[in-house]
């Protein structure tokens, strides 16, 4: 996309220079959605302010795609079913479209500390992948919406 926007587009002529200098340090990803529990990630945001996002960046290691695709998953569900998770969303970075860790779990939850310890609890007892991979390994993001 870089290459199609800033070679063949062209937006260093003209009055694209001022706005490539705005974002030179903005790190930018594509992501496909892999996998997806409850509610869609954006459905009833107006009225949600009583929840909280936790986002969890990581990568696989030495697994085959379509195994560890599984896997996460098959955790999804299992802490779906434990847990009062209103969305969950697996995503997995366009190969060579962005920088970072290759996989996000995104989670919505209902706001506080207790509903975030029960999910970090329910991702780590799920498994190796859980416990290693997500919780020990992984990156974790924490949002809360204030309007």
């Amino acid at each position: 996309m870089e290459h199609t926007v800033r070679d063949r587009i062209g937006i260093y002529r003209g009055s694209y220079g001022a706005h490539i200098e705005n974002i030179a340090r903005t790190s930018f990803g594509t992501y496909d959605l892999i996998y997806q529990l409850g509610e869609g990630l954006t459905a009833d945001l107006v009225n949600d302010t009583g929840s909280q996002e936790v986002t969890f960046a990581f990568s696989k290691g030495p697994v085959h795609y379509s195994d560890f695709r599984q896997e996460i998953s098959a955790l999804m569900e299992l802490v779906g079913e434990q847990t009062h998770l209103i969305h969950a969303s697996f995503w997995q970075r366009k190969l060579g479209l962005g920088t970072g860790k290759e996989f996000v779990l995104r989670l919505r939850l209902p706001e506080g500390e207790e509903a975030l310890r029960e999910v970090i609890g329910a991702i780590a007892n799920a498994g190796r992948v859980g416990k290693e991979t997500i919780v020990k390994r992984g990156k974790m993001l924490l949002g809360r919406r204030v309007l």
